[in-house]
């Protein structure tokens, strides 16, 4: 075999290995930037091509919101708000939660999150709060639980629902691009 076919041979081999490397470090940098979120992601599609496919799909649609700076009157107002939320948890933790669901979800509006459909604001948010969703939708649950039947929610639930939310909604003020007030 000439020596010329054994050297195109080597490096086609080279080449295609090293771009097997590097298409499995974009995959695992993709899911690790989603963090816990990809364990969701995952259990929803059949095959990791599909779960891949979901994320860069996600990171897409995430790349052309506009995501809205906050200023700092604004800031103040929702952190104003939240304080005040908080007092009262301990005259009606079922209302202050509710409070906070509604707080957090007018934030999200405020900041350009679609709110369209629940699910795709929760995908669109996955790209930068991955880490804060699995708390933000254990609240949602003890939330609907506290509508439902506010009696058989233990505060301790309620509790651990409003530091979720809580979570969700310092991420958002500290991640909003801070536009001066003038």
């Amino acid at each position: 075999m000439p020596t010329i076919i054994i050297v195109i041979i080597v490096a086609v081999i080279f080449v295609g290995s090293a771009f097997g490397g590097w298409t499995r470090y974009k995959q695992r940098k993709l899911r690790a930037s989603f963090g816990p979120e990809f364990e969701t992601v995952a259990r929803e599609h059949d095959t990791p091509r599909l779960v891949d496919r979901e994320l860069r799909r996600r990171k897409s649609l995430h790349s052309e919101l506009s995501l809205q700076p906050i200023n700092e009157q604004d800031q103040e107002y929702y952190t104003t708000s939240w304080d005040h939320l908080q007092s009262g948890f301990l005259d009606d933790p079922a209302m202050a939660l509710g409070s906070a669901e509604q707080l957090v979800e007018k934030l999200l509006d405020v900041r350009g999150y679609p709110g369209a459909g629940h699910e795709e604001q929760i995908a669109l948010l996955s790209v930068e709060h991955a880490h804060a969703l699995t708390d933000y939708r254990a609240a949602q649950y003890v939330s609907r639980r506290a509508k439902a039947n506010p009696a058989s929610t233990p505060t301790e639930d309620l509790r651990q629902a409003l530091l979720s939310y809580h979570v969700l909604f310092t991420e958002l003020l500290a991640g909003a691009s801070v536009a001066t007030s003038r």
